[in-house]
């Protein structure tokens, strides 16, 4: 089959490459216009990541403590430890990181705590007064306060991994868990924090003897 001069083959090919450029003038023009147009509006607040030029002076600092720490695996499940007695208490308190979680950063050496701390302190706060005989009013204005924050922490790291049945059903004397989650790496964590606290440590000491030998 011919059309004036062309196969039918050449003009099929020749129809395709214009149907073909066309479509790419297209979806270049559709890309760019998307990269330069306003963003449709949200009520999620985008908040800067992985700046390294702050200067550390008032609210100019990092959100997060710079660690290198990826994902792990843990699986969930009941324990015969951390129970409200003596033994349990002192559980509680194992693997405490050296600074009690809190972090030196910037040229000031500024001092931060890392939220993860502050959620296992709150943790510990609330097993001392299930614990405890009498508490006070201000011990049970913090429980309050810990409560209210671990609310939001959770909410805050929603986890939606998907658990068997329906949990209030389950009779978890006999059935123990070995639920999987996907975690933060928390032993690289510890460890890191720890490191910046004797690095802390080591430079406070240092400026100590060099202010004392300059004394002397």
């Amino acid at each position: 089959m011919e059309m004036k001069g062309y196969s039918y083959i050449q003009a099929v090919i020749a129809v395709t490459s214009v149907a073909s450029l066309c479509f790419s003038s297209y979806f270049f023009l559709s890309t760019f216009d998307l990269l330069h147009s306003n963003p449709p509006h949200s009520d999620i607040i985008r908040l800067p990541y992985g700046r390294r030029d702050h200067t550390f002076i008032s609210d100019d600092v990092p959100l997060y403590f710079p660690s290198q720490a990826g994902l792990a695996a843990m699986f969930i499940e009941e324990t015969v430890h951390y129970s409200f007695d003596d033994a349990g208490y002192n559980e509680w308190w194992i693997g405490e990181a050296e600074g009690n979680g809190t972090v030196r950063l910037g040229p000031q050496n500024r001092l931060f705590s890392v939220s993860f701390w502050h959620q296992l302190h709150c943790l510990r706060v609330m097993h001392a007064g299930f614990k405890a005989e009498v508490v006070s009013l201000d011990d049970l204005l913090h429980a309050q306060h810990c409560l209210n924050l671990l609310r939001q922490w959770i909410l805050c790291h929603a986890d939606t991994a998907l658990e068997p049945n329906d949990f209030t059903q389950r009779n978890f004397k006999y059935d123990r868990g070995n639920q999987l989650h996907v975690c933060n790496d928390w032993d690289t964590l510890y460890a890191e924090v720890s490191q910046n606290w004797h690095d802390w440590v080591r430079t406070w000491q240092l400026k100590n003897f060099n202010a004392t030998t300059e004394d002397n």
